[in-house]
């Protein structure tokens, strides 16, 4: 999976030097992730993470584009006990791949449809009563997976944008050390959601 995933980048780079719309953005993230004990289905609450990145895109024809980026983010959520809470933090980078639907021509209001891949850097689980803290990469798969959509709005140089993220792929393969260090049993099939908050700059 790394090697796919480093293959892509180099891909991805050589695209991006050859690219016209290139475009650069920042901004915060906040996420949450669902998992299911006994066949029971929890959620987490909302924790806030950040992103960066750059990307472009192709015009398919005045109204559609075919876009690409690749970013840097962490997202994060919580679990909250009697004492403290219990905060998964996972650190990636994000390759989406989307279609953009103008509704005017190039400036005004759009929508992006498409898939986000990621492959995963690290993963920590942290108790904020002990600020005891643990990496669980050996338990975490390397890559995750979802489906993304957005609306946005754009100018000739900026551009706003809100993304929903839902993952689909199962992050934990064996959580027996997280549920050793804090007694707990938090992550079966435990997957990510996202909203993003994106500026960018038209390059």
């Amino acid at each position: 999976m790394k090697k796919s995933f480093v293959f892509f980048l180099v891909i991805f780079s050589a695209l991006f030097i050859n690219a016209e719309g290139l475009k650069v953005f920042g901004g915060g993230n906040f996420s949450s992730y669902s998992f299911d004990i006994e066949g029971i289905q929890h959620t987490s609450e909302w924790a806030v993470g950040f992103l960066a990145g750059g990307g472009f895109e192709f015009e398919i024809n005045h109204s559609m584009l075919f876009g690409i980026n690749l970013i840097y983010q962490r997202r994060a959520g919580k679990e909250p006990y009697v004492l403290g809470d219990l905060k998964l933090g996972l650190n990636e980078l994000s390759v989406p791949i989307y279609l953009k639907f103008r509704f005017s021509e190039k400036t005004g209001p759009y929508a992006i449809l498409g898939a986000e891949f990621s492959y995963v850097l690290s993963y920590t689980a942290k108790d904020t009563l002990t600020e005891l803290s643990l990496k669980i990469e050996s338990e975490t798969n390397d890559f995750e997976a979802g489906l993304i959509t957005g609306l946005g709005y754009e100018t000739e140089k900026f551009f706003f944008e809100a993304r929903f993220y839902l993952g689909f792929v199962k992050l934990l393969n064996d959580i027996h050390n997280v549920a050793n260090l804090y007694n707990y049993y938090p992550n079966s099939n435990l997957k990510f959601k996202t909203i993003s908050i994106i500026f960018g700059l038209k390059l």
